[in-house]
């Protein structure tokens, strides 16, 4: 199955392009402006570089967010797109399921946070089960607060909201929160076409109307409008 697979919900974007299991190539860069700007040429070059042209395509594979609005939409738009104009199937999956797969499999569970800015993270909790991270319950979004009581007992932890809340935790939190050289704490896109391949038989594919974004809460620029609609109301 060769399967093109990206990314864009953090503010590092991602292409890979694999064959089965074998990453054939990928391209990761960090986001300065938009990812707008560098998805569809990185697609592009993806698959040149690898003597492949878009209907050579099996699948697509993308991540659905959580995480930045605007380029968890990017990414959507994008395999949307493809996927209809290649008639190809799409395997989607969220940005925890991507963190966990990059990460190797042990006894200890694993702890994903993202980023959900105003003091908030997207977090995930994965337990080990026949050689694969299961996360356990749905992605919550959490304070400070709430993140200083969930956790009890040490946990490995990846994801970018880790440093957007590592002055702001508790002493006792952080010391439970094991954090390792080595671990990507964005969605990698080989992770994601791996996981592509691993869930291919147990994971509907979609068509591109399926395909949608998981935004989980709502964006600044609808809080405002909630906010100001509010204050009308009271006035």
């Amino acid at each position: 199955m060769l399967t093109l697979a990206f990314d864009t919900s953090s503010n590092k974007g991602g292409v890979a392009l694999l064959k089965n299991e074998t990453v054939l190539n990928r391209l990761v860069w960090d986001r300065e402006g938009s990812h707008g700007e560098l998805l569809t040429p990185a697609l592009q070059r993806c698959l040149e570089q690898s003597g492949h042209s878009p209907k050579d395509l099996d699948a697509l594979a993308i991540g659905q967010g959580p995480g930045s609005f605007t380029g968890v939409r990017i990414a959507v738009n994008a395999a949307k797109a493809l996927a209809y104009s290649l008639d190809k199937p799409v395997f989607v999956f969220d940005s925890t399921e991507i963190l966990a797969a990059g990460v190797p499999v042990e006894s200890k569970a694993l702890l994903t946070l993202i980023n959900a800015h105003k003091n908030l993270v997207f977090a995930a909790l994965f337990s080990p089960d026949q050689g694969q991270w299961q996360r356990r319950g749905d992605i919550e979004v959490l304070d400070v607060d709430s993140l200083n009581a969930k956790i009890s007992v040490p946990v490995l932890c990846v994801g970018d909201g880790y440093d957007e809340f590592k002055t702001q935790l508790d002493p006792r939190t952080l010391s439970l929160l094991e954090r390792r050289a080595g671990l990507s704490d964005d969605p990698l896109p080989e992770a994601l076409g791996l996981l592509a391949w691993r869930e291919r038989r147990t994971r509907k594919a979609m068509g591109w109307k399926d395909v949608q974004a998981l935004y989980i809460r709502a964006s600044g620029a609808e809080e405002k409008l909630r906010e100001s609609r509010m204050k009308r109301s009271e006035g």
